[in-house]
């Protein structure tokens, strides 16, 4: 965050942290746009349905969106905390990196298991990211470049590229999610347009079809 010590820094959306001294259950957590979670201490488990997936110390979950998951945060002790943290990709992002990369459907694997064990390249990528974010005056270039190569690793070398689906076959979900990632944006239906690539017509058209 920007502070009165260090004014020139820039305030990121795009990470954040959870730390918690005691066991954490939240019911319904949403996911607006794709996530990557580190856990860095304590074991975190997210429920789908009646499944649950366990994260501990060191693994990632890489979570597609929109969703909506019951997540439970567990220290390993009264002497530590939880602590995980989360890096966001808003669906500009996904759009941009999807087409620099020549990302198509056909090469998105839907791998049913969001979690998975991080490796060297990952892990350089997230801490260098974090190590980059420090620096003064930062620009959003370079924050979109180092999360562009961390989605590169997810898809390339961690068969972790489900991130890039959107869970919902719903339109208005999908328009709700591009508004909220970027809820500060003068939006205008032209821009909403370009970035689910559909016309405004079709998308209205859709819309109404879903009563929105």
């Amino acid at each position: 965050k920007e502070t009165e010590e260090n004014p020139d820094k820039v305030p990121l959306s795009s990470f954040g942290a959870v730390n918690c001294r005691y066991r954490q259950r939240i019911a319904e957590v949403p996911f607006l746009y794709p996530s990557l979670i580190l856990v860095i201490s304590g074991q975190k488990s997210i429920y789908c349905g009646d499944k649950e997936v366990q994260c501990s110390s060191g693994d990632y979950l890489a979570i597609p969106a929109p969703s909506k998951f019951d997540v439970v945060n567990t220290p390993h002790d009264s002497q530590q905390v939880f602590l995980a943290l989360y890096l966001y990709f808003d669906i500009p992002l996904i759009e941009r990196f999807r087409h620099s990369y020549q990302i198509k459907e056909a090469l998105i694997t839907n791998n049913l298991s969001i979690h998975f064990e991080g490796n060297n390249l990952l892990d350089s990528a997230v801490w260098h990211f974090l190590e980059i974010t420090k620096q003064p005056k930062l620009i959003d270039d370079m924050v979109e470049h180092w999360l562009m190569g961390i989605l590169l690793c997810l898809v390339r070398y961690c068969n972790a590229s489900h991130i890039l689906l959107s869970m919902s076959q719903k339109w208005s979900e999908r328009v709700r999610s591009l508004l909220l990632a970027n809820p500060s944006r003068m939006w205008q239906i032209k821009d909403v347009c370009t970035l689910l690539n559909v016309s405004e017509s079709t998308l209205r058209r859709k819309l109404r079809n879903e009563n929105t």
